[in-house]
């Protein structure tokens, strides 16, 4: 429902747009953006099966809001005030009207929902009104232990690692040898600490179970839990550069494949995974847009995909200015979602305003001195393209000419 109403306004601005946004990571996830959205209908037709127009609509949705909102959005700053705005309608969305699987509890409703939205949002409010970013990182720290009890544990562990990532960056001295001794703690901490607690049953016993069965050799350690993977490896490896055409044409031989190559990973037992594989109805789930794309339009879709990724790990270590923990924390969820999610709501517009956040200048005056260096490098280039004769001195004077 958001995103068509939300595309009408920036489907005008990139109409308005005479000039490609500038960045090369930027041109770039908007090039293997237009790219692979000819490779998924293309390799559909091909194939004669039905064209995965879910992911199609996501690939153009980034395209064009990248292009349209690269009119009105010219720092990194500026594109995390919308960052903030596009959090809180998406908060709204799901607290108002919601779907089938949000309306289930709070569990459900934070989970697949609001979680880091609502984190987001909070971090930006919080830095926004200057507050110490020691109170920040504690912030996202209780959010963390907050989604470990309601059993969002691949959130959790974000909102810590991205914690101690922000404290040990933060130092105005650099990495001293005090941050680094407890970073290193930290990562322990993370480590073995995190796990032992949740199996000892501190954040409840749905988490302590199923983190169980993930260290016990009766489900899939790796990954998050997530099942699917095997699948989507087996498929890949069958069509690896045209691809499929769309994951629901994957015929049995290659699940069976999926399964020798599961229990090859550790997943013995079929009959915990394979509904995950297939649902209902007989629909294959792949769950993730990494390997989604890659199934669906071959080597050539997989880009855009590699291109986000590839941006958004730029843009976790080398983010900085006030907003820096907003942009780390939001590149760290969207890029675990490239690989464990599916595209769903308005992931699409999401990252298009989160690569703009990590490629435009930082501030108004970053953005000034570039452009007066480019303005500069033009005005050089003009000069030593004139005759020798004719060429302008250092202040647009015109020189002496041999023969004058």
């Amino acid at each position: 429902m958001g995103t068509p109403l939300g595309m009408i306004p920036i489907t005008v601005l990139a109409l308005m747009q005479t000039n490609l946004p500038r960045g090369r990571l930027l041109r770039f996830c908007l090039l293997t953006a237009v790219a692979g959205f000819v490779a998924l209908g293309a390799s559909a037709v091909w194939q004669d099966v039905r064209i995965p127009i879910v992911s199609m609509q996501h690939f153009l949705v980034f395209a064009v809001a990248v292009i349209g909102l690269s009119g009105i959005v010219r720092t990194s700053d500026e594109a995390v005030h919308l960052l903030a705005w596009l959090s809180l309608g998406t908060v709204a969305y799901y607290v108002i009207i919601g779907s089938a699987r949000t309306a289930e509890g709070i569990e459900a409703l934070w989970k697949f929902g609001i979680a880091f939205p609502v984190t987001a949002l909070t971090l930006y409010l919080l830095v926004r009104r200057n507050v110490p970013g020691y109170v920040v990182t504690f912030a996202l720290v209780g959010f963390g232990i907050y989604g470990m009890y309601l059993n969002s544990r691949a959130y959790a562990l974000i909102c810590f690692a991205v914690a101690l990532f922000d404290f040990l960056r933060r130092s105005r001295k650099g990495l001293t040898r005090l941050r680094l001794w407890l970073g290193i703690t930290g990562l322990l901490a993370l480590g073995t600490v995190t796990p032992q607690l949740m199996l000892s049953g501190v954040f409840g016993e749905e988490v302590r179970l199923k983190t169980l069965s993930q260290t016990t050799g009766d489900g899939f350690a790796l990954l998050d839990g997530r099942t699917e993977p095997p699948l989507a490896i087996a498929a890949i490896m069958e069509k690896p550069f045209a691809g499929w055409g769309n994951e629901q044409a994957i015929t049995w031989h290659v699940i069976y494949s999926g399964v020798r190559l599961a229990e090859y990973m550790g997943m013995y037992n079929p009959d915990d995974y394979l509904r995950y594989w297939v649902r209902p109805g007989g629909r294959i789930s792949i769950h993730s847009i990494f390997f989604e794309s890659w199934i669906q339009g071959g080597i050539i879709a997989a880009l855009f995909p590699i291109a986000l990724l590839v941006t958004l790990v730029v843009g976790f270590v080398r983010m900085r200015g006030k907003y820096s923990i907003v942009v780390t924390l939001v590149c760290a969820q969207a890029s675990w979602d490239l690989i464990f999610s599916p595209w769903v709501a308005n992931k699409s517009i999401y990252l298009a305003v989160l690569v703009l956040a990590v490629t435009l200048p930082l501030s108004r005056e970053q953005l000034d001195e570039m452009e007066m260096t480019s303005a500069h490098r033009s005005a050089r280039l003009s000069l030593l393209s004139q005759p020798p004769g004719l060429r302008s001195g250092a202040y647009g004077k015109v020189q002496d000419g041999p023969n004058t």
